[in-house]
């Protein structure tokens, strides 16, 4: 099952990149467009979320990946 992120998407008025922020994660991306942005900040959701399943597989039974639909 595929869980669905809110990105924000805001323009940088100094740089005119646009910058994506995810919503309930320390996930951050930029892009020169707002489509660049969103789909850098897809990657980071994906590189984020296999970094916590290794740190789970690291430490053994000390964490537990759940999967919950709120």
């Amino acid at each position: 099952m595929a869980t669905t992120w809110r990105i924000a998407v805001a323009r940088d008025r100094e740089t005119g990149r646009y910058m994506a922020d995810v919503v309930g994660l320390p996930v951050h991306a930029q892009g020169l467009t707002k489509a660049e942005a969103v789909r850098n900040a897809k990657e980071a959701i994906t590189v984020h979320l296999k970094a916590l399943e290794s740190l789970a597989v690291e430490r053994g039974s000390d964490i537990h990946i759940v999967r919950v639909k709120a």
